[in-house]
């Protein structure tokens, strides 16, 4: 099996640690777990430009999305994780999902929906409040 991690913090720091415990975890099952930090790579923000996806049915902005797209094809499944930045993920990993879009204009969406994925946010809550833990 193997398992993509994508890493949506503009910095090192608690999402990355996240990933490697997780990458440990799932490695002493024998899981083979690739990590990708978004910070390291150039991904340039959706131009829109539907006239040439739809058409082509490739994107043709030419940097790191072509790697990891092409790894996320090989993928069984994905670990999603992004720092919350006042309520929402990183504009680097809206940047990336913006970019996955592709995937859906080629038809690529029955192939992922076969995939399982996990979604992590990570971040605080405002000083002082209460909420409660939906899972406990």
């Amino acid at each position: 099996m193997r398992i993509l991690s994508i890493c949506g913090s503009p910095r090192k720091g608690n999402s990355e640690a996240i990933l490697l415990k997780l990458q440990e975890i799932l490695r002493a099952k024998g899981v083979d777990n690739e990590i990708v930090l978004l910070r390291e790579k150039k991904i340039s923000r959706c131009l829109g430009c539907v006239e040439y996806c739809n058409h082509k049915l490739e994107c043709q902005i030419k940097d790191d999305m072509q790697e990891i797209m092409a790894k996320m094809e090989k993928a069984d499944g994905f670990i999603f994780l992004s720092p919350n930045y006042f309520q929402m993920p990183t504009g680097l990993f809206k940047d990336f999902i913006d970019r996955c879009s592709i995937f859906y204009t080629r038809g690529a969406e029955k192939q992922f929906r076969k995939k399982k994925a996990v979604v992590i946010g990570v971040g605080a809550d405002v000083l002082g409040s209460k909420t409660k833990c939906n899972i406990c």
